[in-house]
């Protein structure tokens, strides 16, 4: 598949991710019994699968760069990076933070 196929699947899954976050974080029984509801979208994060996707096309450093172009940082993320956002959402300091 190309990612000209894959995209609107991929697109359609994210807004259904952001949904049901929002769903979930308004449903007055869960915010009162303390239960939170945040998501995650990062886009590219330096992975073996966005890895492979830049190695399988022709040119795999214009690629890189292309999606690195996409962001203010023009850098892609890391899973750690992604890692402390969770840490830091299901820690005692974000308690406020519901539906974000």
């Amino acid at each position: 598949m190309t990612a000209d196929q894959i995209l609107p699947g991929y697109t359609v899954s994210k807004y259904g991710v952001l949904g049901l976050t929002r769903a979930i974080a308004v449903t007055e029984a869960y915010a009162r019994a303390g239960i939170r509801c945040n998501c995650i979208c990062p886009g590219d994060i330096q992975t073996p699968i966005v890895e492979r996707y830049w190695a399988a096309s022709p040119e795999p450093a214009k690629g890189r760069a292309e999606s690195e172009s996409h962001y203010p940082a023009k850098r892609i993320g890391t899973p750690r990076e992604m890692a402390d956002v969770v840490c830091f959402l299901v820690s005692d300091l974000s308690t406020f933070i519901n539906g974000a």
